[in-house]
Protein backbone atom coordinates (compact mmCIF):
# COMPACT_ATOMS: atom_id res chain seq x y z
CA UNK A 1 0.00 0.00 0.00
CA UNK A 2 2.59 2.33 0.67
CA UNK A 3 3.81 1.84 -2.89
CA UNK A 4 0.45 3.11 -4.32
CA UNK A 5 0.91 7.07 -2.76
CA UNK A 6 4.45 7.43 -3.79
CA UNK A 7 3.70 6.26 -7.49
CA UNK A 8 0.76 9.32 -7.32
CA UNK A 9 3.11 11.80 -5.59
CA UNK A 10 5.79 11.06 -8.46
CA UNK A 11 3.10 11.42 -10.92
CA UNK A 12 2.19 14.35 -9.68
CA UNK A 13 5.58 15.61 -9.39
CA UNK A 14 6.07 14.91 -12.92
CA UNK A 15 2.68 16.35 -14.17
CA UNK A 16 4.12 19.70 -12.20
CA UNK A 17 7.19 20.17 -14.73
CA UNK A 18 5.14 19.95 -18.09
CA UNK A 19 2.59 22.05 -16.68
CA UNK A 20 6.19 24.54 -16.07
CA UNK A 21 7.68 23.66 -19.13
CA UNK A 22 4.53 24.38 -21.17
CA UNK A 23 3.82 27.49 -19.67
CA UNK A 24 7.72 28.81 -19.77
CA UNK A 25 7.23 28.20 -23.77
CA UNK A 26 3.88 29.69 -24.69
CA UNK A 27 4.30 32.75 -22.33
CA UNK A 28 6.54 35.60 -23.99
CA UNK A 29 8.83 37.51 -21.90
CA UNK A 30 7.76 41.13 -20.79
CA UNK A 31 9.16 44.11 -22.60
CA UNK A 32 12.10 44.22 -19.65
CA UNK A 33 13.13 41.04 -20.09
CA UNK A 34 13.26 41.52 -23.91
CA UNK A 35 15.19 44.46 -23.84
CA UNK A 36 17.54 42.26 -22.07
CA UNK A 37 17.51 39.31 -24.39
CA UNK A 38 18.17 41.62 -27.34
CA UNK A 39 22.52 42.31 -28.20
CA UNK A 40 23.20 45.66 -27.53
CA UNK A 41 23.41 47.02 -30.44
CA UNK A 42 27.07 48.64 -31.35
CA UNK A 43 27.22 52.73 -31.37
CA UNK A 44 26.10 54.40 -33.76
CA UNK A 45 28.37 57.13 -35.44
CA UNK A 46 26.88 61.02 -35.04
CA UNK A 47 27.14 64.02 -37.30
CA UNK A 48 30.04 65.31 -34.83
CA UNK A 49 31.92 62.14 -34.66
CA UNK A 50 32.05 61.95 -38.54
CA UNK A 51 33.14 65.94 -38.44
CA UNK A 52 35.98 64.93 -35.98
CA UNK A 53 37.21 61.94 -37.94
CA UNK A 54 37.30 63.77 -41.40
CA UNK A 55 39.45 66.41 -39.65
CA UNK A 56 41.49 63.85 -38.27
CA UNK A 57 41.50 62.26 -42.19
CA UNK A 58 42.30 65.60 -43.90
CA UNK A 59 45.27 66.03 -41.12
CA UNK A 60 47.03 62.40 -41.95
CA UNK A 61 45.33 61.12 -45.11
CA UNK A 62 46.98 62.47 -48.56
CA UNK A 63 47.77 61.20 -52.07
CA UNK A 64 45.41 58.25 -51.62
CA UNK A 65 47.78 56.86 -48.53
CA UNK A 66 48.12 57.76 -45.15
CA UNK A 67 51.10 59.83 -44.08
CA UNK A 68 53.47 59.03 -41.68
CA UNK A 69 52.70 56.19 -39.36
CA UNK A 70 48.43 56.58 -39.70
CA UNK A 71 46.25 54.02 -40.41
CA UNK A 72 42.50 53.63 -39.97
CA UNK A 73 43.20 51.70 -36.67
CA UNK A 74 46.06 54.31 -35.63
CA UNK A 75 43.07 56.76 -36.32
CA UNK A 76 40.68 54.95 -34.62
CA UNK A 77 43.03 54.14 -31.63
CA UNK A 78 44.01 58.41 -31.46
CA UNK A 79 40.24 59.58 -31.50
CA UNK A 80 39.11 56.51 -29.40
CA UNK A 81 36.14 55.35 -32.28
CA UNK A 82 35.58 52.68 -33.33
CA UNK A 83 37.31 51.20 -36.52
CA UNK A 84 34.88 50.69 -38.63
CA UNK A 85 33.28 54.09 -38.21
CA UNK A 86 37.36 55.76 -39.78
CA UNK A 87 37.15 53.09 -42.56
CA UNK A 88 33.97 54.21 -43.38
CA UNK A 89 34.35 58.12 -43.27
CA UNK A 90 37.75 57.40 -45.42
CA UNK A 91 36.26 54.98 -48.09
CA UNK A 92 33.26 58.01 -48.66
CA UNK A 93 35.41 60.78 -48.64
CA UNK A 94 39.18 59.89 -49.25
CA UNK A 95 38.77 56.49 -51.17
CA UNK A 96 40.67 53.06 -50.17
CA UNK A 97 42.98 52.55 -47.54
CA UNK A 98 45.88 52.91 -49.74
CA UNK A 99 49.27 52.04 -48.39
CA UNK A 100 51.62 53.81 -46.41
CA UNK A 101 55.12 54.43 -46.93
CA UNK A 102 56.60 53.90 -43.68
CA UNK A 103 54.47 50.89 -42.79
CA UNK A 104 55.34 49.54 -46.55
CA UNK A 105 59.14 49.95 -45.71
CA UNK A 106 58.52 48.07 -42.02
CA UNK A 107 56.79 45.83 -43.75
CA UNK A 108 59.93 45.03 -46.76
CA UNK A 109 63.02 45.18 -44.48
CA UNK A 110 60.68 43.17 -41.67
CA UNK A 111 60.37 40.23 -44.51
CA UNK A 112 64.14 41.22 -45.43
CA UNK A 113 65.40 40.34 -42.29
CA UNK A 114 63.57 37.59 -41.95
CA UNK A 115 64.40 35.45 -44.54
CA UNK A 116 67.89 36.52 -43.55
CA UNK A 117 67.43 35.46 -40.43
CA UNK A 118 65.64 31.93 -41.41
CA UNK A 119 68.85 31.31 -43.49
CA UNK A 120 71.31 31.92 -40.78
CA UNK A 121 69.09 29.53 -38.63
CA UNK A 122 69.59 26.75 -41.07
CA UNK A 123 73.16 27.32 -41.77
CA UNK A 124 73.47 27.56 -37.66
CA UNK A 125 71.80 23.80 -37.49
CA UNK A 126 73.82 22.48 -40.40
CA UNK A 127 76.64 23.53 -38.57
CA UNK A 128 75.91 22.32 -35.64
CA UNK A 129 74.89 18.87 -36.32
CA UNK A 130 78.48 18.64 -38.32
CA UNK A 131 80.23 19.81 -35.08
CA UNK A 132 78.42 17.42 -32.99
CA UNK A 133 79.65 14.83 -36.14
CA UNK A 134 82.91 15.87 -35.61
CA UNK A 135 82.81 15.25 -32.00
CA UNK A 136 81.62 12.30 -32.39
CA UNK A 137 84.09 11.26 -34.66
CA UNK A 138 86.88 12.66 -32.38
CA UNK A 139 85.69 10.45 -29.79
CA UNK A 140 85.85 7.21 -31.70
CA UNK A 141 89.22 8.02 -32.76
CA UNK A 142 90.41 8.96 -29.32
CA UNK A 143 88.58 5.42 -28.14
CA UNK A 144 90.51 3.48 -31.28
CA UNK A 145 93.74 5.13 -30.29
CA UNK A 146 93.60 3.96 -26.65
CA UNK A 147 92.32 0.62 -28.02
CA UNK A 148 95.81 0.24 -30.24
CA UNK A 149 97.75 2.25 -27.27
CA UNK A 150 96.65 -0.57 -25.01
CA UNK A 151 97.23 -3.44 -27.69
CA UNK A 152 100.65 -1.74 -28.65
CA UNK A 153 101.70 -1.82 -24.63
CA UNK A 154 100.62 -5.72 -24.90
CA UNK A 155 102.66 -6.61 -27.91
CA UNK A 156 105.74 -5.06 -26.28
CA UNK A 157 105.19 -6.72 -22.74
CA UNK A 158 104.41 -10.51 -24.76
CA UNK A 159 106.99 -10.03 -27.25
CA UNK A 160 109.70 -8.19 -26.04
Amino acid sequence: MAAGPRKTTANAAKAKVAVARTTAITTSPTPTEAQALQAELPPQMGRDDRRIIMEKLDDVYGDNAYGGSWTDTTVARDLNVPRAWVSEVREAFFGPEGSNPLLDRYTAEKEAFERLHAGFMAARKSHCEAHDQLVKMAMDISKKADEINRLGKRVERELG
